[in-house]
């Protein structure tokens, strides 16, 4: 999948995603601190059996935090 970059949204996620850095290209405004929350599906395939649409994936609550230190993000299952 490394061939389509833009694909990596689909693969999916199988566990909860403890808090990390991510890596940020730029800057942010001096005014834009707080969390950003997206909730959407993140997992596709169960027992190798994928979904057959991207709206059936188990959700996922993902929360990202935008601070003086950088940008850190968060994933769990609901």
């Amino acid at each position: 999948r490394t061939q389509y970059p833009w694909l990596a949204g689909y693969q999916g996620a199988s566990t909860d995603m403890p808090t990390s850095a991510l890596k940020v290209e730029g800057t942010f405004p001096p005014a834009l601190r707080g969390a950003f929350y997206r909730n959407g599906p993140a997992r596709h395939e169960i027992g190798g059996v994928r979904y057959h649409h991207l709206f059936d994936g188990d959700g996922m609550i993902q929360r990202y935090d935008i601070s003086e230190q950088g940008v850190t993000h968060r994933g769990v299952f609901v």
